[in-house]
């Protein structure tokens, strides 16, 4: 509804008509006269070498394609050019890699002992004190 919008800045200072006469430009298609905002950037058809190559990344480590970027690849009418498909697959492995340093590292990291000065204590008989 960006046309409501640029319409009620247009016409502010009929506040007591507005409703009105903003149902009347609607089917009028008065909204036409207002460029429309572009919310996402360029259309997909459009994209350049940049935009495809960032899109096949998010694509890659993420793993949800972005409704704004068109079709995804394998569905009709996909825009994305077929040459980005193999940059896809590197990024893919590339996540899967850092996913796997990331775990591993957490893993250590649960191995490794707390000190004691850091450690809380916990007590056994503190634990049978509490009264719920």
């Amino acid at each position: 509804m960006w046309a409501l919008g640029a319409y009620i800045a247009k016409k502010s200072g009929d506040q007591e008509k507005y409703i009105s006469q903003a149902r009347n430009w609607l089917d009028d298609g008065g909204y036409l006269e207002f460029p429309k905002p572009e919310v996402w950037g360029k259309h997909p058809a459009e994209y350049c070498e940049t935009q495809w190559k960032s899109t096949a990344r998010s694509w890659a480590w993420s793993g949800r394609w972005m409704p704004h970027d068109g079709p995804m690849p394998g569905e009709h009418g996909c825009l994305m050019p077929s040459r980005f498909l193999p940059y896809v697959e590197e990024q893919r492995a590339e996540a899967k890699a850092s996913r796997e340093r990331v775990a591993a590292i957490q893993a250590e990291c649960r191995r490794v002992p707390v000190p004691s000065s850091v450690a809380s204590p916990i007590y056994e008989e503190d634990e049978q004190d509490v009264p719920f």
